[in-house]
């Protein structure tokens, strides 16, 4: 359920992720390390909430692995 740890310019841009439409809205659930994160993606969507998801690892994985130039606190 997770969200890959990939930002968007490096896959082609919107009308790319799209394919050249507009993407269909999309929830994507964040927190420090990704554990609290998971945990409400899975609620929402037991809920009935479409297209949720958590992004793995949180803001630590995106720092180490995306940009190890974001500042985390």
């Amino acid at each position: 359920m997770a969200a890959p740890l990939l930002p968007l310019w490096a896959a082609g841009g919107a009308e790319a992720a799209g394919g050249g439409q507009r993407p269909r809205p999309r929830v994507v659930v964040l927190c420090q390390r990704g554990n609290n994160s998971q945990r409400v993606a899975a609620r929402l969507a037991a809920l009935g909430v479409a297209g949720v998801t958590d992004m793995r690892g949180g803001y630590q994985a995106w720092a180490r692995e995306v940009d190890p130039a974001m500042p985390l606190l």
